[in-house]
């Protein structure tokens, strides 16, 4: 019996690559982000709403005046989304007065 078929008699939809297919596309957007990731997909990471999301030439903004730190790896360019939500925080948060 194969890994499919296995998972299949539990009751799972499992995909080629082993993805569970029962599970809702943004289930696991509460499990942090590891590694690096590139301009237009840490925008996704961080804004899930397409409609409040901001540009990527905003991003390249934030990129130039160092407000976002960055990995550079030859003439590419990577971010890890945890360090850019800190960086969200630290620059944009607004406090209460209360």
């Amino acid at each position: 019996m194969t890994k499919r078929n296995q998972n299949e008699t539990k009751g799972l939809s499992v995909d080629a690559r082993g993805i569970d297919m029962d599970q809702t596309p943004f289930q696991n957007r509460s499990q942090p982000s590891f590694g690096l990731v590139n301009a237009p997909t840490l925008l996704k990471e961080i804004w899930i709403d397409e409609a409040s999301r901001p540009s990527l030439r905003w991003l390249r903004a934030m990129q130039a005046k160092r407000i976002f730190p960055f990995v550079r790896i030859g003439r590419k360019i990577f971010f890890s989304v945890e360090e850019v939500r800190r960086a969200i925080d630290a620059q944009f948060k607004v406090e209460s007065q209360g």
